[in-house]
């Protein structure tokens, strides 16, 4: 069990120090990191423009609204 929050951290910023990771590690890591985020639900393979227009048609019309009842 980690009781020493601070010494974890020293040893994590000098291991990075002595142990850089390249751009390619990086990339893994952040594929990964986006592969499982994916696999638990928190992105969906759904189209994210899908429906775009109808928010912005929605928006437009609220605004307009807005700007006629506030002069």
């Amino acid at each position: 069990m980690i009781t020493d929050h601070k010494e974890i951290e020293r040893f994590e910023k000098e291991f990075n120090r002595k142990e850089p990771l390249t751009m390619d590690q990086k990339f893994i890591i952040l594929d990964s990191l986006y592969e499982h985020a994916r696999l638990l639900g928190h992105f969906s393979d759904l189209d994210l423009l899908d429906g775009l227009d109808d928010e912005v048609e929605l928006a437009r019309k609220l605004n307009i609204n807005v700007s006629i009842h506030s002069r």
